[in-house]
């Protein structure tokens, strides 16, 4: 299984200056225009007030959204969830994509001329508060793109979408012992729930089964994408790990030949 990452594109931002900070009326830098009659000996001038730090973040340049976070990603059978990660938008929490034009920015390319699939699991706030959605988002025909609008290869991802996106909730099996959680089975553009599947791939993360062949269309029980090679991806979890949710992909006919590491 391959890691790919793509190059970080970090924006950078700049504190804000001194000469843009409001001072208040009694701060010695401000002009007084009542003028007493009586002149008063004149007092040491009053220390600077500096905005605490409470001011400080509420002045950034950032909103208080809930954070957006990626919590693993796949991309045509290998794991992006670096590169997902890097291409959070800071300032709204928000994630744009482009399906049509994913094989051109996450290089390099997993699986050239064949017909990739997106999956992410993600979440905002924490984990523990909030559900875990799982997006699976087929790369579509591209012979096909001139018939459809742009705005249906571009899929935002933030606190107002999130409503409206067709995510599934994440945690639809849990092994016996209670230690094993699959979160979502994806093969092609199609979500697997079949009980026989998740028995198998339960007792391979728990290390009773030691090998998986052929992961396909008889170990699914279907083939969801006729006469297209499929990739496939299963978020899990061992439940009190500190790794939180884990990711396993492969291409159709792959093998699982270890027990997952915890």
């Amino acid at each position: 299984m391959t890691l790919w990452r793509r190059k970080s594109r970090r924006a950078s931002s700049t504190p804000p200056s001194a000469a843009h900070l409001n001072l208040p009326p009694n701060h010695p830098s401000t002009p007084n225009n009542d003028i007493s009659s009586t002149t008063a000996p004149q007092s040491a001038p009053e220390p600077e007030q500096r905005p605490s730090s409470r001011e400080s973040s509420s002045s950034s340049s950032f909103p208080l959204s809930p954070k957006l976070r990626i919590l693993a990603a796949t991309w045509g059978g290998a794991i992006i969830t670096p590169s997902l990660r890097d291409m959070i938008e800071p300032a709204t929490q928000s994630l744009t994509l482009n399906i049509s034009t994913l094989y051109a920015i996450l290089q390099p390319d997993p699986a050239p001329n064949r017909r990739k699939i997106l999956t992410l699991a993600y979440q905002f706030g924490q984990e523990k508060e909030e559900q875990i959605h799982i997006l699976n988002l087929p790369e579509p025909d591209p012979t096909s793109y001139h018939d459809r609008p742009p705005e249906d290869l571009v899929i935002t991802i933030s606190p107002d979408t999130l409503p409206h996106l067709n995510a599934v909730t994440g945690g639809i099996w849990s092994d016996d012992s209670g230690k094993i959680e699959i979160l979502g089975v994806f093969y092609g553009p199609k979500r697997i729930q079949n009980q026989s599947v998740m028995e198998q791939l339960g007792g391979y993360f728990s290390g009773r089964i030691w090998q998986i062949r052929g992961i396909g269309n008889a170990f699914f029980g279907e083939d969801p994408w006729l006469f297209t090679q499929k990739s496939w991806t299963v978020y899990f979890r061992f439940l009190g790990s500190n790794k939180g949710v884990q990711v396993v992909t492969g291409w159709e006919g792959a093998v699982l030949e270890r027990p997952w590491g915890r």
